[in-house]
């Protein structure tokens, strides 16, 4: 059973959702959150390219942001693997943050549903191997304590948003209004790609 397997995983734990099949949904993805101890926990909080979690997240904030000038300090086009890659920092090189194109695919290649992995909600991805890891729905953050826990998450990949320069790319998770048995996808759900998150936004982080 999935809740079984992962509730008996720990932080380093590799899935592999490409296996033997011909299909490549991203690799070997982890099976906890940057920061996390267990598949149901949510981790932590970070904006984009930075290391710590933060009382705030505000421009005012984020650590690449000039308050002289409102400008921001460029990073890079994909911080994968980089200097500003949190989950690389945070997990001694081991693990990367995804890019955009490997959350696609973990979209596009998965079959996803809406389950409870111990106190915590949140999406199941399967792979057609039969192997699958969870998003937990960790809710927002905003100060010292998350709100919506259970019913909303926030995703980044290591990708920059081309058509705003102040963005980068992620996904988003939220339960509809009145159904809480699964996420709609790409409307009121787990969203590819359709959320460009201001890089003081606080975001999860699943490695791969």
């Amino acid at each position: 059973m999935f809740a079984a397997s992962a509730l008996a995983a720990s932080a380093q734990s590799r899935f592999d959702l490409n296996g033997d099949n011909e299909v490549n949904v991203g690799g070997e993805w982890a099976c906890c959150n940057v920061g996390a101890k267990l598949p149901m926990d949510g981790g932590g909080y970070f904006a984009w390219g930075e290391m710590e979690e933060k009382e705030t997240y505000y421009w005012e904030d984020y650590q690449y942001f000039d308050k002289q000038t409102g400008d921001v300090e460029p990073l890079a086009w994909d911080i994968s693997a980089s200097q500003y890659d949190v989950a690389m920092d945070m997990m001694r090189g081991e693990w990367v943050m995804p890019s955009a194109d490997q959350l696609k695919r973990l979209f596009e290649m998965c079959t996803f549903e809406w389950v409870a992995l111990g106190n915590m909600e949140g999406g199941k991805f399967t792979a057609p191997n039969g192997n699958a890891i969870f998003l937990p729905a960790a809710g927002n953050k905003f100060g010292k304590t998350p709100d919506n826990v259970g019913h909303e998450a926030y995703y980044w990949s290591s990708t920059y948003c081309a058509t705003d320069v102040y963005k980068a790319l992620g996904i988003r998770g939220c339960v509809k209004i009145g159904t809480s048995s699964f996420f709609l996808f790409c409307i009121e759900a787990f969203r590819y790609i359709s959320l460009c998150g201001n890089f003081h936004d606080f975001c999860l982080v699943m490695p791969l």
